[in-house]
């Protein structure tokens, strides 16, 4: 990685204006470190750091550990986060090199491809009721997305996953993409059981259906083959090695691939050149971050190539925060596609107002 002479640092807590609702979890905060790097001739690069909302404690702490060393002593991020795909690195140095990396990127010391001039994205609904579901569908189709991805996996019984999806299916018409996103809450059995059960309604996809860890790509590849529905991998995909590991065993229809969490966008482009030669698709997402990583992952599903951007992103969720901590729009959405602006870098500056009402922690001299 390239080298910079300055680091500082701010950590902000921003609230959700609803909290959104998972099968796991109600978030209602989002919690970041917003990174500035200074290269030699004086130019700044902003990026970002965060777990996302929920974060362990123990990652949150290695992750302020990591950002306090970076910028009492800055200079270089040494090796890759990419490397030969040997080794799993720890979700707070991942965190730590999306940051750098994004900064990088935004000081034009990365090179990037050519960018598309806006990207498909998905709306998301949290893990509503089924009426709730049905009129953030119908107002979500209003706006103008033709992809909505809904928050499941919590149902009481497979009958009631299957009257809500039903439900948002028939509020939407056959021709709106649907996707389903169970947050790793099923067990094996239990989605077997509910994949084959919502088959009829039609989605896109359904995204991980059991929980990560050790062996999942095994039970995915099992699941996808008995029930011939299009499984997604988000949480298992914390690497570019863990990736890998999927698309070996088959595991997947589509990677939904955070730069925020396995390192920056240098490493999910790094992914999806490796699932585009395994013809699996890309779907480029975020952990909530703020503006700064938000258009971030703007850049990299702006960054895949053509038939990379045809999935929808999920990357219309700068509206889900009170405020994104960027001066003007961050992202802008519209008729369910994020535009993104040529030129090099992010092409954004911090709303350093919203950034004090936001402030927990400020390390450095910001430039």
């Amino acid at each position: 990685m390239t080298g910079f002479v300055a680091a500082a640092a701010v950590r902000v807590r921003v609230p959700l204006r609803r909290p959104l609702v998972t099968a796991r979890s109600s978030w209602n905060v989002v919690d970041s470190w917003l990174v500035q790097l200074t290269a030699s001739d004086g130019r700044t690069g902003l990026g970002e750091a965060t777990l996302g909302p929920g974060a362990d404690p123990t990652h949150q702490a290695d992750l302020d550990a990591r950002v306090r060393a970076l910028v009492a002593g800055p200079g270089r991020v040494g090796g890759d986060v990419v490397g030969d795909g040997a080794f799993e690195p720890a979700a707070a140095e991942s965190a730590l090199r999306a940051a750098v990396d994004t900064a990088l990127l935004d000081l034009e010391l990365v090179a990037g491809e050519p960018r598309a001039a806006s990207v498909a994205v998905n709306a998301l609904i949290g893990a509503e009721s089924l009426q709730a579901s049905v009129v953030a569908a119908r107002d979500a189709v209003a706006d103008g997305f033709t992809t909505l991805k809904l928050k499941g996996g919590g149902e009481a019984s497979t009958a009631d996953l299957l009257r809500r999806l039903l439900a948002v299916r028939a509020a939407v018409g056959p021709a709106v993409r649907l996707r389903l996103d169970v947050n790793g809450a099923w067990s094996p059995d239990v989605a077997r059981e509910r994949l084959a059960a919502i088959a009829s309604v039609g989605l896109e996809l359904v995204e991980q259906p059991v929980a990560p860890g050790p062996g999942v790509a095994a039970v995915l590849a099992g699941l996808r083959a008995a029930t011939g529905m299009a499984l997604a991998a988000d949480e298992s995909v914390s690497s570019a090695s863990a990736a890998a590991g999927l698309l070996r065993a088959g595991a997947v229809d589509v990677l939904v691939v955070k730069p925020a969490r396995v390192g920056g966008p240098a490493t999910a482009l790094a992914i999806a050149g490796l699932a585009r030669a395994a013809g699996v698709g890309v779907v480029i997402s975020t952990l909530l971050e703020t503006g700064v990583g938000l258009r971030a992952a703007l850049v990299t599903a702006a960054m895949l190539p053509g038939e990379g951007r045809e999935l929808a992103h999920g990357l219309a969720t700068g509206s889900m925060l009170a405020t994104d901590l960027v001066r003007g729009a961050g992202v802008t959405v519209s008729a369910g596609r994020a535009a993104c602006a040529a030129g090099p870098g992010l092409r954004l500056a911090l709303d350093l107002a919203a950034v004090e009402r936001s402030l927990v922690e400020r390390l450095g001299t910001w430039a």
